[in-house]
């Protein structure tokens, strides 16, 4: 039966019944749909109201291997970041494994978060140690830091910056020139003084899409100038 012709069977049914009537007809007859439409239409609204409540970080870094982190806060204020218009997300979810074979499920959902955070262009930087951070090279998820700093400041900061150039590890082939891809920050008091982790080889990488570049500057000084209580 065509959708109009039941809606005028259901017209004529329950014309002249009473509210009571109507309700139990509908209730037998549509509960269902309804039900689903409702449900359709809260979940709608959550995920609306979820996009309005969780603005995009106004700086994010990945802290790889880390027992500690600063104080997000802390940077916060030192960098002038307005945290209701994005809060600063230092995140120390992440346990990656250099060696193959100690791969285990946290190592493996660890290195695809940390994927997923680089396509996905949420990522300023990663602080991890210096052989973890080489690892991740010929990936090419670094950004030059050449396009943040001047060759006079990279030259002041002498041999804390690591060079490195981007390569296929089974063919060879150069991806491009060789880069200064991290800063070492082993002696930075923001991380002893925590500490955020056990081995003084640490740096910190930008990645090639970080969507915060222009605070990079500013967070490298935060952590050679903030200091824990």
């Amino acid at each position: 039966m065509p959708v109009i012709d039941d809606i005028r069977d259901s017209q004529k049914m329950l014309k002249g019944k009473g509210f009571k009537y109507k309700f139990q007809y509908f209730w037998e007859y549509y509960r269902v749909p309804t039900i689903i439409i409702l449900a359709v239409i809260a979940i709608v609204v959550s995920i609306i109201t979820t996009m309005i409540r969780n603005k995009p970080a106004s700086f994010s870094v990945a802290f790889i291997n880390a027992v500690a982190m600063p104080d997000s806060t802390a940077f916060a204020a030192a960098a002038g970041i307005d945290e209701t218009q994005g809060i600063v997300a230092f995140d120390g979810g992440y346990i990656i494994s250099t060696d193959p074979d100690n791969i285990t499920e946290t190592t493996y959902t660890s290195a695809q978060k940390l994927m997923a955070s680089v396509a996905g262009a949420t990522l300023d930087t990663m602080i991890c140690t210096e052989d973890l951070a080489h690892g991740y090279l010929n990936s090419q998820m670094y950004a030059d830091l050449r396009e943040i700093y001047s060759d006079a400041e990279l030259k002041a900061l002498g041999d804390k910056v690591l060079w490195g150039t981007p390569t296929d590890p089974e063919t060879g082939e150069v991806f491009g020139p060789e880069m200064p891809y991290a800063i070492c920050i082993g002696s930075a008091p923001a991380i002893t003084s925590v500490p955020c982790y056990f081995d003084e080889d640490v740096c910190v990488a930008v990645i090639a899409n970080a969507p915060h570049k222009d605070r990079v500057k500013a967070f490298v000084d935060f952590l050679f100038e903030w200091k824990a209580e």
